[in-house]
């Protein structure tokens, strides 16, 4: 349904179908409607579409970059759910095998292990510092602040080494909310 058209459908509501004789004018349902939008983005998962983007690594090299630490984006973009290097995740160590990952060999400590008793509390202090130092050679978020008013991302992390998936949450199409009961 496009905007007139609800608008349209809202005004025979309004009126009981003309059966009242109230006249809104359609600046009034307009200021209205996009007052009801942002609240639907802000609070209704539904209104946000998940895509996602690759930022080229040269990007975090060029000079309107380095000026600011500052990713402009496009108004429709509503936050950033994740700011990660592409590399593998499952390397470790210099061993690339996809079934020895960090999560994998945490999982089957976790479900394989001694269980927690007096005699494994140094053990396991020790397993858990083994367990931080994992990873630090397997982690690939990128520190980040993702501003709302000004839809930017400020990077506060390291300078990628390669290039950057970033997860987003997008507004969905105002036509599409308009069919939308909640609207």
């Amino acid at each position: 349904m496009t905007r007139a058209e609800f608008i349209s459908w809202l005004t025979d509501e309004v009126t009981i179908s003309g059966a009242l004789a109230i006249n809104i004018p359609e600046k009034e349902y307009n200021r209205i409607i996009d007052k009801g939008i942002r609240a639907m983005y802000e609070m209704n998962p539904d209104a946000m579409i998940d895509q996602y983007v690759i930022i080229p690594v040269k990007y975090f090299y060029t000079k309107e970059f380095r000026e600011n630490r500052t990713i402009q984006f496009p108004e429709c973009v509503l936050s950033v759910t994740k700011f990660v290097e592409m590399k593998r995740r499952n390397a470790m160590f210099g061993i690339s095998d996809p079934d020895f990952s960090f999560s994998k060999a945490f999982q089957a400590d976790m479900w394989l292990g001694s269980q927690l008793n007096m005699d494994s509390v140094l053990f396991r202090t020790v397993q858990w510092s083994v367990w931080d130092q994992m990873k630090n050679f397997t982690l690939v978020d990128i520190q980040h602040k993702w501003n709302r008013t000004e839809h930017s991302l400020l990077v506060l992390g390291h300078d990628p080494q390669v290039s950057v998936y970033c997860q987003l949450k997008v507004k969905a199409k105002e036509e599409d909310l308009f069919d939308n009961f909640w609207v």
